[in-house]
């Protein structure tokens, strides 16, 4: 009996889809399917409402009808029903007046209009993503999204690139510096692979969820926002359409000089008077080590022994103080970077299955000679209607990487004995062109004659290494997404999705017998037997390898029910249930003796303590291997709903309950319930509004509650098996990662947002004005325990942090007739600072991270900033070039007890080493066909500490400043200069003190000019004769400089220039798109 009810009721649902009449609603000229379209018959009411496909569905009864389509943005247009055929298409067209585009945000669960969006959302549309070019998708959304900040201190100035953890979006949420990013979402899902893993070319749009009410239905991985991005479809009722990008961008060759640094005459000069002090005499008269000297040094001490003349020792230091390392490491492993950016799609489709096919090629030469970068990727998408309430999705994307990691870095990298930088005096080739030996480990007069020609070559070359070295890291990645979507009536949906990720890594890193590295092992670990050199060490390459795979499985069902009723109300709630599985398992191994001709290797002994030759030591043959593997698994259910009634008034509201296996057994730190409430006033729409210079006027007020996951933490204890060789017993041995913490729970950010939206005089100027606060809790930090449980310290929630911030976008189309003019300006202001921990690190001496250079977060209760700038109390230089600071309240120049009675809170606070106001300006203007588009950018209120001169540091591992020449010599200076004196021997308390002084805190406050675009657009409806619809020719420069910056010195505040980096080089891209 209940076969035969089934079955009538399947017959009767199936004859009901039979006697309904099916239309699809298009945009003219795009032919587009429009989505939310409201079609009304001639009493006003409401008959249908078209879904993400544009299709109308009316019973077959329903005659001698005139319909009303209606959508915001396009004219409304009559259309007689019984003029239309099933199958048929009806065409609306743009508002030009009106001049909107409907706004469709994509969060990843569902997909709806803005103007019934209570929560923070910013929309980036096709063409604001791709004004700017690059091979990542990140980089392309900087400066497009109020109150989403680029951090991109600590990266090279040749960097374009950025990840997820450069982004913050509204502040900061967490006190834990590896969760601070936001969730990135691809196509529905949380992305789990390497974000420079996705071709831009294949992303449509971007949605940026800033607010709890917008970001809340990600639940706990929301605190910091969520980015969400949302691929490239085929489209219905389209011909089949071929898209071609190509272009090339050039990155400008680093110029090593722009910057100041200490010049090679005073090094010298330094090397000798260091001499003369007696600073190298047991390193000279160390026969145990033979520890690496400066050619400066060597020829010193052979004058002082006798060896070399006075004269020829004038003469060979004067030749040195003509070179400079920088020319030839500029020469030879500096290149301007090319990157070859090239993409095809082929998209299409019509009522019953819509295409897209796309492809890429990406080939990046970086700056650095020896570094290169390929990207292949591969992505198709279907979309089938299989039956009338039945559709299928299939996404596929296949991507490879290779990276060749062969330089050996940026200039100040290369160093030599144990981190000295390299001398600034050395050269690369010597006069005849042979490539010249640099010092490295060992003294040259040592290597010179040891072994007595029987060890392998002990010289150094970077060239030689640049030639030799073959460092390699290949990646694969597999993203499958299937989605079924089935329409039970008009309002009831069901989604079930499934998303499967594969992802490996294989790095593979080859030494062979002509790098330096694999020379000197051999040799350390070399013996005479009987005359006659052996080997611990057999003579081979040394391989290092490591694969790490990630397997993850999502899977997703969601009813989605939306009702439009006839008094005017909207009714949209979705519920559904997620359930994520991730899974990733790594291992590192090394291989010795590498024949690489048979790809033979020899077994070592890496338990025994060898004596290593010519009295250089003990020590055991440096060999590893590990096995990692983590499994991650996340429960989650959530609801969502709206109602909006005379679009007018929208209420609504978000909920969410997520579990992770991270928190043990206790269900009450396993599950997080999330949720948000938000409220939405149109006053445009009231009758007391009537404005004819008012388009539109929203008030949006939202609430609501996100979380953050810190994955490398657990409720119970993680620990590390070592192998025997990293054990001084020689066994193996278990090492607690991190100690067991029941009591540990999600991080909670709580936020409450309040909006204005508006459009003026025609839509020619809109905006909004966002104001909002932030309080998180249950922050993770470190807390100190009672050390007799074998730990010092603990993470533990323990920390709180409030905030508040205000995001404003203002458009003006300031012309619209021969020429467009458009331009848009983005603000943002935020403070945060940590409200409260329950452990008082006031009162401590941990001063490291206090007095560093705020680029780690810094816990303090003195409700600072967390990424905060701090100084000790300055009083300048004293008569003999001191600096001079306070100890219990009294001047003085005691470091010692200046360092030792200093806590944490009595630091000086300078303000927050992140910009509180920041924002940009971005212009377009149009000519025909031609356009030009530029963008300036603004940081304040933040600042940042150069890096200064340490004595220390100078004499002991060769690390100069350009202040050396700047430092006080003579009793007067300290009227002039900040750089204290120089003093033998140095006092490492003193350099502490004055690198951690206000002298070295600079207002990092900047405005720069960031691009110019400029392109050139033909249509076959221009020019007949053109062999494709149409094509664009254009030109990208950025970074285009500085144009103002609070600070004097010769510095960019945005880069980490300081020992290692140069000034940002300028980047052109020349390119174009076509379209067939």
């Amino acid at each position: 009996m209940k076969v035969i009810t089934v079955s009538i009721l399947c017959i009767l649902h199936l004859v009901g889809y039979a006697q309904q009449r099916k239309f699809t609603v298009i945009e003219d000229g795009s032919r587009i399917p429009l989505a939310g379209v409201v079609a009304k018959g001639e009493r006003g009411e409401i008959l249908a409402v078209s879904g993400r496909d544009g299709e109308l569905s009316f019973p077959k009864s329903l005659k001698n009808n005139t319909l009303q389509f209606s959508l915001i943005g396009y004219v409304t247009r009559n259309v007689d029903l019984d003029e239309l055929n099933v199958g048929d298409t009806v065409a609306l067209y743009r508002d030009v007046q009106a001049l909107e585009e409907v706004v469709v945000i994509n969060t990843g669960y569902q997909e709806l209009s803005k103007e019934r969006a209570t929560g923070s959302f910013e929309f980036i549309d096709n063409e604001l993503f791709n004004r700017r070019t690059g091979t990542d998708v990140l980089s392309r959304l900087e400066n497009t999204v109020p109150g989403m900040l680029f951090d991109r201190r600590g990266q090279s100035a040749d960097q374009l690139s950025v990840s997820e953890n450069n982004i913050i979006v509204r502040g900061v949420g967490t006190l834990s510096d590896d969760i601070k990013s936001p969730l990135i979402v691809l196509d529905n899902f949380p992305y789990g692979g390497n974000i420079e893993d996705i071709n831009p070319n294949d992303i449509e749009s971007v949605t940026v969820l800033r607010d709890a009410a917008a970001a809340s239905i990600w639940g706990a991985r929301a605190g910091n926002g969520v980015i969400v991005l949302t691929s490239k479809k085929g489209r219905k009722a389209r011909p089949m359409r071929v898209d071609v990008n190509s272009n090339l961008r050039l990155n400008g060759k680093p110029d090593l000089f722009e910057y100041e640094r200490m010049n090679v005459k005073e090094y010298i000069d330094m090397e000798r008077e260091l001499f003369e002090n007696g600073f190298y005499n047991n390193t000279l008269s160390n026969r145990t080590r033979f520890p690496a000297v400066t050619p400066v040094i060597e020829l010193l001490d052979l004058n002082k022994r006798d060896l070399l003349s006075q004269e020829d020792l004038e003469e060979k230091l004067s030749s040195f103080a003509t070179n400079d390392f920088r020319k030839d490491y500029e020469r030879y492993f500096y290149r301007t970077a090319k990157n070859y950016q090239n993409h095809v799609s082929l998209r299409g489709g019509n009522d019953k299955h819509q295409y897209l096919f796309s492809a890429g090629a990406d080939n990046n030469e970086s700056v650095l000679v020896g570094n290169n970068t390929d990207r292949y990727s591969i992505r198709t998408n279907n979309n089938y209607q299989l039956l009338p309430s039945l559709k299928m999705e299939l996404m596929s994307v296949y991507t490879q990487t290779k990276t060749t990691s062969n330089s050996p870095g940026d200039y100040t990298v290369l160093n030599y004995d144990v981190g000295k930088q390299m001398y600034p005096y050395a050269v690369l080739h010597n006069d005849d062109e042979t490539m010249a030996s640099l010092v490295k480990t060992y003294r040259s007069s040592y290597i010179d004659t040891v072994g007595s020609g029987q060890l392998l070559d002990w010289t150094y070359n970077p060239l030689r290494e640049l030639n030799s070295a073959d460092n390699i890291n290949e990646g694969n990645a597999i993203n499958i997404n299937v989605g079924i979507n089935y329409t039970l009536n008009r309002d009831l949906q069901f989604d079930l999705r499934y998303q499967y990720e594969n992802i490996r890594n294989t790095a593979s890193n080859i030494r062979s017998e002509d790098m330096f590295y694999t020379r000197d092992l051999i040799n350390q670990f070399s013996f005479l037997n009987d005359g006659i050199v052996g080997y611990n060490l057999p003579i081979g390459s040394i391989i290092d390898k490591s694969n790490i795979h990630t397997k993850s499985h999502a899977l997703r069902l969601q009813a989605n029910y939306n009702k439009i009723f006839a008094h005017g109300g909207e009714l949209h709630l979705l519920a559904g249930n997620e359930i994520r599985d991730a899974q990733s398992n790594g291992n590192v191994f090394r291989y010795m003796g590498v024949d690489k001709n048979t790809l033979g290797y020899s077994s070592v002994d890496n338990l025994t303590m060898f004596t290593k030759w010519d009295r250089l030591g003990r020590g055991r043959i440096p060999t590893f291997g590990s096995l990692t593997g983590t499994t991650d698994r996340f429960v989650s259910f959530y609801g969502n709903g709206s109602y909006t009634f005379k679009s007018k008034y929208t209420i609504s509201g978000s909920t969410r309950n997520d579990a992770s296996n991270l928190f043990g057994a206790s269900a009450n730190n396993k599950w997080k319930p999330l949720w948000s409430l938000g409220g939405k006033w149109n006053l445009a729409a009231e009758s007391f509004m009537g404005f004819s210079w008012l388009n539109d006027l929203s008030l949006r007020i939202t609430h609501g509650v996100s979380g953050n996951t810190n994955n490398t933490i657990s409720a119970v204890p993680i620990l590390s098996i070592q192998n025997a060789s990293s054990s001084i017993i020689n066994r193996p041995q278990a090492v607690i990662q991190t100690p067991g913490n029941e009591h540990l729970s999600w991080e909670s950010v709580y936020m409450t947002n309040i909006g204005i939206d508006y459009r003026l005089f025609n839509n020619r100027f809109s905006g909004t004005i966002e104001g909002y606060s932030k309080i998180s809790k249950n922050l993770i930090t470190g807390m100190e325990v009672d050390p007799t449980t074998g730990m010092v310290a603990i993470l533990a929630n323990s920390g709180e942090m409030r905030g508040m911030g205000l995001d404003l976008s203002f458009t003006g189309r300031i012309s619209q007739r021969i020429v467009s003019w458009e331009s848009t300006f983005l603000l943002s202001y935020n403070d945060f600072k940590i409200s409260h921990l329950n452990y008082d690190f006031s009162n401590t001496r941990g001063l490291n991270t206090a007095l560093g250079n705020g680029s780690r977060i810094t816990l303090n209760n003195n409700q600072n900033n967390p990424y905060g700038i701090y100084s000790f109390d300055w009083r300048g230089l004293d008569k003999e070039g001191n600096p001079v600071g306070l100890s219990e309240g009294m001047e003085t120049t005691d470091y010692r007890s200046i360092i030792n009675n200093t806590m944490i809170g009595d630091l000086a606070y300078h303000g927050s080493a992140l910009p509180r106001y920041f924002g940009a300006w971005r212009n377009t203007i149009g000519w025909k066909n031609l356009a030009i588009s530029f963008s300036i950018s603004f940081k304040m209120g933040y600042y940042f500490k150069k890096a200064g001169l340490s004595y220390t540091s100078l004499y002991q591992n060769g690390i100069g400043s350009p202040d050396y020449g700047r430092r006080w010599q003579k009793e007067g200076d300290e009227t002039h200069t900040d750089i204290p004196a120089a003093v033998y021997p140095a006092d490492s308390r003193r350099d502490q003190f004055f690198l951690a002084s206000p002298a070295n805190v600079l207002r990092a406050d900047n405005i720069r000019f960031d691009d110019i675009t400029l392109n050139y657009t033909l249509d076959k409806s221009a020019l007949k004769n053109l062999p494709f619809e149409n094509i664009k020719i254009f030109a990208h420069l950025n970074r285009l400089g500085v144009l103002w910056k609070a600070t004097s010195r010769d510095l960019d505040p945005d880069f980490n220039v300081g020992n290692a980096f140069y000034p940002p080089t300028r980047q052109i891209t020349i390119g174009v798109n076509l379209n067939l």
